[in-house]
């Protein structure tokens, strides 16, 4: 970020007025977007939602698919990482971060391993006996895993104490890496889309 640059002046710089269109006869509204993708940043009335990531010195603004969503990437020159966030966390990623079993942002390599993710995912003081059935195509075609679980005796609603409970998970769009190391800055780029997604 250049010496004494505003907040105004970063924001003109990584981002441009453009109107969107709210439907149903309603006016346009301004919206700040990324120079880069057209990800959307925020209305022109409520940039103090975005001053954090001028605070932070984030570059390179983006949404994580090159689709013009929502701005859910960016660089830091000063940290050289890069920065994935949604409403829920933020976080960054350098050359020698690494992602582990359980991080945010894990994606599992195959169906064995996503098994064990989703079995995980679902594993909770209440919820016992849980199992699940990998490689099941559900009402709509989708290929995933079914996990099942029995809520305990002790699950405050009683109503569904010793009744079985399940959840369909789909398999990603593609396998992941599982657990790996950025050994690139493009690897770190790839981590952060990898956590904005997965805490979108």
């Amino acid at each position: 970020m250049p010496d004494k640059e505003t907040f105004e002046e970063w924001l003109n710089r990584v981002a441009e007025i453009k109107p969107w269109d709210p439907g149903e006869g309603q006016d346009p509204i301004d919206t700040y977007r990324s120079r880069i993708d057209a990800g959307y940043l925020c209305f022109t009335s409520l940039t103090d939602d975005v001053r954090w990531m001028y605070d932070r010195g984030f570059e390179q603004l983006q949404s994580t698919g090159n689709d013009g969503t929502t701005c859910a990437l960016a660089f830091c020159p000063s940290e050289q990482k890069w920065y994935g966030w949604s409403h829920r966390a933020v976080y960054g990623f350098g050359v020698g971060s690494a992602v582990k079993k359980g991080d945010l942002g894990y994606i599992p390599v195959n169906a064995d391993d996503f098994l064990e993710w989703a079995i995980r995912f679902w594993d909770e003081p209440d919820h016992v006996d849980i199992a699940g059935i990998k490689d099941v195509t559900n009402e709509h075609g989708a290929l995933g895993c079914q996990i099942s679980w029995v809520y305990s005796d002790t699950v405050p609603n009683k109503s569904i104490r010793g009744t079985v409970g399940e959840s369909f998970m789909y398999y990603p769009k593609q396998w992941g890496k599982g657990e790996w190391i950025a050994e690139t800055i493009d690897d770190a780029k790839q981590m952060a889309t990898d956590f904005a997604e997965s805490v979108s």
